[in-house]
């Protein structure tokens, strides 16, 4: 009998037949890891770009409510990247770049109810806001930077709270926020 029975792939980045070591080994050799990462990354903030910019086009679907809150979002979002511009990043106080996020202090998937709240949400660099999770405790030290104890507060207490927003709610919140970039730029 043969023990090995693991089949010959194809590697995603080069495109030569190799044999992994795992089953869902993708690629060849660390080289290749590193650049198909790297493309992988490419391809995604390509899409997220290209997403951001069907919404602001008025281009999205509007087939359920988390396609119209997720539409929402990017607007938010985007919003708030420029009203942060030239800000710090609210965790690690590091200066203002263009890829900063929009980074929230209640996270928008756990938290329906902050998550369209200006209050909540503040520039942030990729650093703290992807790879550190947020960077959570330096956010709350940094946050009363630019809210006040009062307003920190009502964010504590209603970060438990649900919400559930209707479609006339997220088409009226689209249209306000593209309205705020306006008058931003």
């Amino acid at each position: 009998m043969n023990a090995d029975k693991t089949k010959n792939k194809i590697c995603k980045n080069c495109q030569t037949d190799f044999r992994p070591y795992k089953t869902t080994q993708k690629v060849c050799s660390m080289d290749c890891a590193i650049e198909y990462a790297i493309t992988e990354n490419q391809r995604k903030a390509l899409k997220d770009v290209k997403a951001r910019q069907k919404v602001l086009r008025n281009e999205w679907q509007t087939d359920t409510i988390q396609t119209l809150a997720n539409a929402a979002q990017i607007v938010f979002n985007t919003y708030i990247r420029e009203r942060d511009a030239g800000k710090c990043c609210v965790s690690c106080l590091k200066p203002f770049q263009k890829d900063f996020q929009a980074g929230h202090f209640y996270s928008a998937g756990k938290c329906w109810a902050l998550r369209f709240s200006e209050i909540n949400v503040f520039g942030q660099c990729i650093q703290c806001n992807k790879h550190e999770h947020g960077n959570e405790n330096q956010y709350r030290k940094n946050i009363l930077l630019r809210i006040t104890p009062e307003q920190l507060e009502f964010l504590d207490n209603n970060a438990r709270k649900n919400a559930d927003f209707t479609r006339e709610f997220l088409f009226e919140l689209v249209k306000e926020y593209k309205k705020k970039i306006k008058e931003l730029k």
